[in-house]
This record gives C-alpha cells, sequence and structure tokens, in this order.
C-alpha cells in the first residue's frame, strides 16, 4: 500500500546517554501525519525491539515522550512500556517510560 511518496516512518533504537537512563537503550518513533492511526508505528517497533531483545539481554529499555501525545503512550503501552514519570529534558516535560 502506498501511503505517500515521502518516507513515513523512522524508528530508533540507540544506547542512550541522558543521565537516569545513561547506557540503556531508547526506543523512539516519528510518523508523517498521513501514516499516523495504522498501526505502523506499533508494529514497526515491535519488530525493532524484539531484534534488540534477541541482541543482548538488556535489563530495561526507555522510551520518552510528549506527555500530551496520548497516541505515542499508546503505542509504548502496546509494546509493554509503563510510565516511569514526568521530568524536565531541555526546558519541557517529558514523560519517560521503560520496559523491564
Amino acid at each position: 500500500m502506498l501511503i505517500s511518496d515521502r518516507p513515513v516512518l523512522l524508528t530508533t533504537n540507540a544506547v542512550s546517554t541522558r543521565l537516569w537512563m545513561a547506557g540503556l537503550p531508547e526506543a523512539g518513533w516519528v510518523l508523517t501525519p498521513e501514516a499516523q492511526g495504522r498501526g505502523l508505528a506499533t508494529e514497526a517497533m515491535a519488530v525493532a525491539l524484539a531484534w534488540a531483545d534477541s541482541e543482548r539481554d538488556w535489563l530495561r529499555t526507555f522510551c520518552i515522550l510528549d506527555p500530551q501525545h496520548r497516541a505515542s503512550e499508546r503505542v509504548a503501552e502496546k509494546l509493554g512500556y509503563k510510565r516511569v514519570g514526568v521530568v524536565q529534558w531541555n526546558n519541557t516535560e517529558t514523560l519517560v517510560m521503560d520496559r523491564i
């Protein structure tokens, strides 16, 4: 299915240097508006996390989100993430979630 002639999904899985989760993997996803609401982020991140889990036995992984962006929070919950809390990061409230 062609959604757009532009890239619609970016997934990342990198080792974080943020103080509260230093050395642990941080998952992230970004979709263009036309790709949102189709389950693409959940599907892609499930594959990325399965790969990450098979490569190394991480104690936990993190994701950080805008606390007002409920759609991303729902994606994180479907992937097994739970709320840790809200922190100030770059002068912005940021929701931290982890997956153990």
